[in-house]
This record gives C-alpha cells, sequence and structure tokens, in this order.
C-alpha cells in the first residue's frame, strides 16, 4: 500500500467514524446497582454514552437528558436574554432543552453550579 493510499483510507475512516459519532442517538451507560453501592450515584455516576463512548459529565437526577449543564444559549448571538422564557439548554442529542427555574441569572453561569440541580463540575 502506498503512503497515498493509506492516507486515503484512513481519512476515509475517520469520515466514517466522525458520521457515526454524529447520529449517535446517545444513550447512557446504566448506573450502578444502588443495592450496592452506598453513595449518592446521581452524584457520583458519570455521564458516558453506550454507542459511541463520548463522557458528557456527570449524571443528573435533574436534567432532562440526565447529564449536568453548567450555561445556557443566553449568551448566544440571537437570543433574547432579557426573556428568561426563551434561554435553553443544548441537550447530548443537541435538543433545546428550556431552563426550568426562570429566575435563573445566567450573568452567572459557571461550572460551579449545575442549572438543574446545583451541583459543582469539580465533584469532591
Amino acid at each position: 500500500m502506498t503512503p497515498e493510499d493509506r492516507l486515503s483510507k484512513i481519512r476515509a475512516l475517520e469520515a466514517e467514524a466522525h458520521e457515526l459519532e454524529r447520529t449517535c442517538p446517545h444513550e447512557l451507560k446504566p448506573m450502578r446497582d444502588p443495592s450496592r453501592f452506598k453513595t449518592d450515584q446521581w452524584y457520583s455516576e458519570g455521564a458516558t454514552c453506550r454507542g459511541c463512548g463520548n463522557d458528557f459529565g456527570w449524571r443528573c437526577d435533574k436534567s432532562p437528558d440526565e447529564v449536568c449543564h453548567y450555561y445556557s444559549d443566553a449568551n448566544n448571538e440571537g437570543v433574547n436574554c432579557d426573556d428568561a422564557k426563551d434561554r435553553h439548554v443544548l441537550s447530548i442529542r443537541d435538543e433545546r432543552m428550556p431552563i426550568p427555574n426562570h429566575d435563573w441569572n445566567h450573568c452567572h453561569e459557571t461550572p460551579d453550579c449545575c442549572i438543574f440541580c446545583g451541583h459543582p463540575e469539580e465533584r469532591k
């Protein structure tokens, strides 16, 4: 195989892998059996997709997609940040999820507080 053929094949495989990842429905790995563990699973479990292996951070018992989110679309262009009901969070499946608390202040969005459950990104 020539170097050019090898590079062409690698690029084709990368494109195929990218398409598989892009179209993945993102089903999260099941949580551990609660009878075997004493920790709060929602606080200590990671959100990893079974289909593509992407790691989406921490599990969240309050988020519609069961993943913690720390930033909304409030700072994106074209979003009316003055109207709280227009603010959304992008899910792991690229769906817009409304922010449940319309009193949420987007100016304070940091990794210190999940918009849905309030847990920090850095868990101790």
